[in-house]
Parts: structure tokens; C-alpha cells; sequence
């Protein structure tokens, strides 16, 4: 199990979520927490195309799906940002 820290403003609007779900049979204690936008469990996949890779797109760290695309089709690497990674991993700052 993992533990996540939300605002505490969050948590009785996510109670009142849950116990509308359960009386309305849409939920049951098994359920994932997060769900895709069809209801199922969230893959790594819906986090990197969803989350990670919007994110690096709007930060101009990665091209577009449509850049990427239109780089494939004609043959050719889509420019890439220089990007340096120091350290990853845990919480320290870079090194």
C-alpha cells in the first residue's frame, strides 16, 4: 500500500466521493484509487502519455506527440532539447 499526502481540504470531499460510490454500487474496497478516464486501473502508460510526457512537452524538454510523429513518417530524429540530468533519485538537490 502507498501512502499519499493531499491537501487536507481534499478529504472530505473524497469521503463524501467514496460513500456516494458505495451506496450507488459503483465502487467496491478492491477499486483502485486513481482510475483512467474509462474507470480502469491506471498503467504506466496512462501516467507517462497523460502526466509525464505532457509536463516535459509543455516544458519544452521533449517534441510534441505530432512533432514526434511527423519526425517518424519522414524518416528523421526530432529535435531534441539539450537536457543534463546531475543526480536522480531520492530527495537531495543535484550535485
Amino acid at each position: 500500500m502507498r501512502e499519499i499526502v493531499l491537501m487536507p481540504q481534499l478529504e472530505p470531499l473524497l469521503k463524501q466521493h467514496r460513500e456516494e460510490a458505495f451506496a450507488a454500487g459503483r465502487a467496491r474496497p478492491s477499486d483502485p484509487v486513481f482510475t483512467s478516464q474509462t474507470g480502469t486501473p491506471v498503467t504506466i502508460r496512462n501516467y507517462t502519455r497523460r502526466g509525464l510526457e505532457a509536463g516535459l512537452v509543455a516544458a519544452g524538454l521533449l517534441p510534441s506527440l505530432a512533432e514526434r510523429k511527423k519526425a517518424k513518417q519522414e524518416g528523421v530524429e526530432p529535435e531534441q532539447p539539450p537536457v543534463t540530468c546531475t543526480r536522480s533519485g531520492g530527495r537531495s538537490p543535484p550535485t
